[in-house]
């Protein structure tokens, strides 16, 4: 009720009377005004309506209040225990705090000779050759003994929250890609270490292999089997203990549960250009077999981003299956012309009977305004958050969906196409872009925008 009033008197002050709604039950956003023709509030049961660019009345209020509060935040030192992070999450990066906290110093007065004509230059520390094993990580979850760490990754059906997990694997491929970009001890003793910025560019695959049991105790574990020059593939995996095997033994974690493959791409913190990363030795067989992979990856990468339909027409295959869907969909809308087509027809009629669902009818949306507690070291929006937040909402569109509750199977690709400042306002929306009957499985898209108020 304030804030409706404080809208009200907004509004009259700027000579713009908003017709305000009733208070709706599941969502509700600010009255806006576009060009002085005002909206009500809008609101639904299955999510927020899309804002479109639209100004918002208390929009200077708002500016000044994200620009004071959320500066005073980003300004003090980053506080892991602070952060809104599951425990491994803040495990991890409370090991990268440590990590660079020899090498803040040494940026900081790099940072301060360094000129934008270039005038002036700093020596880094080379290129290295670096093996696999020089960038292994590993972190332990002891659900088996640790009630409370238990109690905070479980969900409503008694299992592992898979949507949490993908935080902790996107933590673990940040501190395993900063790891091998790092120098040697020994370069690093003569040279100072480049100052580098790497973020996830994507995540390339993820595939569950066996459900993750809340009772089991499980290992992260991780490393880069594929560099380019500035990018780098890395590859996660989470096992899961025998239970009968005693703890501590090497071959505690023999279960491989889940892998997943990041591509991490170093930017230089000064220039914000891209960075040369430490080149990768295969010392195994294994080893060779990933970085084979990781090439033939980065070759489909490369393909798929040149037939982006941001770049080229659908293909004449592609535009044949479009004209045939379209010829069935208008099939079927002919066959139903005239009766109510919820009701199938009787059993000994030639209609064909709806056996479908219109895309934009299985569309869910929510809104987020991102806080300072979701930041990550470089004081932006943590993108494990930002994953598990979309994990979680096409589940919930796939559970509405199928009526049943879903089960993970595997995520083909996220894509991250920009940082997400604080204090941004988040849209994501979830649709169901195919569904197979036969299998019962459906395929749920996700995708995230930035919403600008002003």
């Amino acid at each position: 009720r304030k804030m409706m009033m404080m809208i009200t008197k907004l509004a009259r002050w700027r000579g713009r009377l908003t017709r305000l709604a009733p208070r709706p039950k599941a969502s509700m956003m600010a009255a806006l005004t576009r060009h002085g023709r005002p909206l009500t509030l809008a609101g639904s049961v299955g999510g927020m309506k899309q804002p479109q660019q639209q100004q918002m009345v208390v929009g200077m209020m708002m500016k000044q209040h994200k620009s004071t509060l959320a500066t005073e935040a980003m300004n003090e030192n980053i506080m892991v225990e602070s952060m809104r992070r599951t425990p491994i999450t803040k495990a991890i990066w409370q090991q990268r705090q440590d990590q660079m906290a020899a090498l803040l110093e040494v940026q900081r007065q790099s940072r301060r000779r360094v000129q934008q004509d270039g005038a002036e230059t700093v020596e880094y520390a080379p290129v290295e050759k670096r093996t696999a094993d020089d960038s292994y990580c590993e972190f332990t979850f002891r659900f088996s003994t640790d009630a409370n760490l238990r109690a905070q990754y479980v969900n409503h059906y008694g299992h592992l929250r898979l949507a949490l997990v993908l935080e902790d694997l996107d933590a673990l491929a940040g501190i395993i890609s900063y790891t091998h970009a790092t120098p040697s001890a020994k370069v690093a003793a003569n040279l100072p270490p480049r100052p580098l910025t790497i973020v996830t560019a994507s995540v390339d695959r993820i595939e569950l292999l066996s459900r993750l049991n809340a009772e089991r105790d499980l290992r992260l574990q991780g490393c880069v089997t594929w560099v380019g020059k500035s990018s780098m593939e890395v590859r996660c995996e989470i096992r899961r203990a025998d239970g009968t095997k005693e703890r501590g033994a090497e071959d505690e974690f023999d279960e491989v549960v889940l892998v997943a493959y990041f591509v991490m791409v170093a930017r230089d913190s000064i220039t914000g250009r891209s960075a040369e990363v430490n080149r990768l030795v295969a010392t195994t067989e294994q080893q060779r077999q990933w970085y084979r992979e990781g090439e033939q990856n980065n070759a489909r990468r490369r393909a798929e981003r040149a037939m982006a339909l941001s770049v080229e027409p659908p293909t004449r295959e592609e535009a044949a299956t479009i004209h045939q869907l379209f010829l069935e969909r208008q099939a079927i809308r002919l066959a139903n012309k005239g009766r109510n087509s919820l009701i199938d027809p009787k059993p000994d009629s030639n209609r064909p009977k709806r056996d479908y669902v219109l895309m934009r009818d299985t569309r869910m949306s929510s809104c987020i305004v991102c806080h300072p507690q979701e930041m990550n070291v470089h004081r932006k929006i943590f993108g494990g958050f930002l994953m598990r937040q979309a994990f979680e909402l096409g589940w919930a569109a796939s559970h509405l969906f199928a009526r049943v509750k879903p089960e993970f199977v595997a995520l083909d690709d996220i894509s991250f196409l920009a940082p997400v400042e604080i204090g941004s306002i988040l849209n994501l929306v979830a649709k169901i872009t195919f569904a197979d009957i036969e299998t019962n499985r459906v395929q749920v898209a996700v995708r995230a925008e930035v919403i600008e108020p002003l």
